[in-house]
């Protein structure tokens, strides 16, 4: 394709106007229309649930906590509920959700030993990131001090007494 305006000559290629035509037709309707205006961001997280066994569950939702809460209450018949998984290991926040169910789909993918690492890379000692935001659950099994619950801070004990014996 070729342009012409005074003195001037563009060659595009297909591809190259589609885009500008795309942009220019974008600007026009910004400039006609002033209330267009980018959409504001949203929140979406994906999330790995486990079980005490570690069995694992990814998932995505735009109310995290609610979502656990469901996982926790056993308000969702099927996997979760049959397998006990109601402890939240990982969690990523995005602010699109085609970005999140592509990170979801990305994750359900991965072969279980990928997923191991992720989590550990946040969450060394599997511990249930969601317990401070239900009062009322476990509160007995919380220690007061470091706020941890007792089967984190085996964990973290566990995972601090490991790395110890590596060391040369």
């Amino acid at each position: 394709m070729c342009f012409e305006a005074p003195e001037i000559v563009i060659f595009m290629t297909a591809k190259d106007m589609h885009f500008f035509l795309t942009k220019l037709l974008i600007l026009r309707f910004a400039q006609n229309d002033r209330s267009c205006t980018i959409p504001p961001m949203k929140d979406y997280y994906v999330y790995i649930m486990a079980s005490r066994s570690r069995t694992l569950y990814p998932g995505v939702s735009n109310n995290l906590e609610r979502r656990v809460a469901q996982h926790k209450q056993k308000l969702l018949p099927g996997f979760t509920a049959e397998y006990r998984i109601d402890r939240l290991v990982c969690f990523e926040h995005l602010g699109d959700i085609r970005a999140a169910i592509q990170r979801e789909k990305q994750i359900k993918g991965w072969i279980r030993e990928k997923k191991l690492a992720l989590i550990k890379s946040v969450n060394p000692g599997w511990c249930d990131l969601s317990e401070s935001w239900f009062p009322g659950a476990k509160a007995s099994m919380t220690s007061r001090v470091s706020g941890k619950s007792a089967s984190c801070r085996r964990a973290d004990e566990k995972t601090n007494a490991d790395s110890s014996r590596s060391l040369p």
